[in-house]
């Protein structure tokens, strides 16, 4: 099975968008214990909300993407809004040091706008992916493949 340029450079990209989630999934507990004295039990409301929020996103980032833009573009709103989450969150970490209360504000708003972006993003590269396959038995291979690693994932549970 061969591969275009694009279609490496879309599981790049899953790769990267991958690693920022986790990325912002474990800093947000370290931010809101440690630098911003929430409690442990608000640290973890916290990432449960960034967890459930990114992942209900992507039904408005899918729905943008159909509706008003192509998924290209909803791919670049995504990272440009994942980025202004992940400046407020760090912004809010330094900044906690001299002025507690507005510090808490930010990282609550760069929070939501980083599951946004991540919502946004998460939902679009799959199909910029599934696009860069033109052959119909590939893609039929991939399909099959997705869906035996899917039951193999049930049966785990």
């Amino acid at each position: 099975m061969t591969f275009s340029k694009s279609a490496l450079l879309v599981l790049l990209a899953l790769m990267c968008e991958r690693a920022a989630y986790f990325t912002v999934e474990n800093y947000v507990n370290e931010l809101w214990v440690v630098k911003l004295s929430y409690t442990a039990g608000h640290a973890v409301i916290a990432h449960m909300m960034f967890v459930g929020a990114s992942h209900c996103f992507g039904i408005l980032g899918g729905a943008f993407a159909d509706a008003f833009f192509h998924p290209l573009p909803m791919l670049g709103i995504g990272y440009i809004l994942l980025n202004i989450g992940l400046v407020l969150l760090e912004s809010a970490g330094s900044a906690a040091e001299t002025n507690l209360v507005p510090s808490r504000n930010i990282a609550i708003a760069g929070l939501v706008i980083a599951a946004l972006g991540q919502g946004c993003i998460e939902v679009v590269l799959p199909v910029l992916g599934a696009a860069q396959v033109t052959d119909k038995k590939e893609s039929q291979a991939i399909y099959s493949l997705v869906l035996r690693m899917e039951k193999r994932r049930g049966h785990h549970r």
